[in-house]
């Protein structure tokens, strides 16, 4: 059974943290968001079957990485967190479990980046959020360029993941998230590592970051298709960032 291939799945994590916390409490977790936020995925066969992965994503709230998650639990992923979460209880006793990497932002964290860099060399998959930290008004915003460090050292393929719909949940600064809503989440395709290095760093970071937001556009529009329009209401992240040639 391929749910029993731990070596294949994450070779860098042990056994107990891909069976316990990565299949079993990852389904309750998949029930439990499927109940309050009728979560909806698509794209898992976009996602290598095996070998080192970068998975990168747009951040609309703490609520992303465990709908991510949901998607891509036949390939676990080692996360790389703001250091602050794992002093909150008791998402950073989670987040431990799954053996997520304190990340200092706003200054280069070599020592995140070097742990990030072990982990793929592993075989494993590890998951940025490239904007830096959670969306204020639920657009993307510009990348910064740690994934292409990661993608340079590793020779590893990135896969673009879209999340819609949580930050209306859970935006920046509410305590808690609201109980009910409606979230989807989509694997784009793997991207080789020779064809992201080949053009120059910004021309990349704006490629990637422009195909996340076409990806969350369109789940917003089927999001609204589903609800006949009533959600997620209007607002800034209507707008679709734009492609430039820089």
């Amino acid at each position: 059974m391929k749910v029993l291939q731990y070596r294949r799945r994450a070779p860098n994590l042990s056994p107990f943290t891909v069976f316990v916390i990565w299949t079993i409490v990852r389904h309750l977790v998949f029930v439990l968001f499927r109940l309050m936020y009728r979560l909806r995925y698509t794209g898992q066969t976009n996602i290598p079957s095996q070998g080192p992965v970068i998975y990168i994503a747009n951040h609309q709230s703490n609520l992303d990485p465990p709908a991510i998650g949901c998607l891509i639990w036949d390939r676990p992923f080692t996360a790389l967190a703001r250091v602050g979460l794992f002093d909150f209880k008791p998402f950073g006793w989670a987040i431990r479990l799954t053996g997520a990497i304190p990340l200092r932002r706003g200054r280069g964290d070599a020592q995140a980046i070097r742990a990030a860099i072990d982990q793929l060399n592993a075989g494993g998959c590890v998951l940025m959020f490239p904007e830096g930290t959670r969306s204020t008004d639920g657009t993307v915003r510009p990348f910064k360029a740690g994934v292409l460090v990661l993608v340079k050292r590793t020779k590893a393929p990135v896969v673009p993941l879209a999340v819609e719909g949580a930050y209306d949940i859970w935006p920046i600064g509410q305590r808690f998230p609201r109980l009910r809503g409606r979230i989807k989440v989509q694997a784009g395709r793997a991207i080789p590592a020779d064809e992201l290095l080949a053009d120059a760093p910004g021309k990349t970071l704006q490629r990637l970051r422009c195909e996340i937001d076409a990806m969350r556009m369109d789940l917003r529009r089927q999001l609204r298709e589903a609800t006949k329009g009533r959600y997620p209401p209007p607002g800034p992240a209507d707008v679709q960032c734009a492609q430039t040639s820089t």
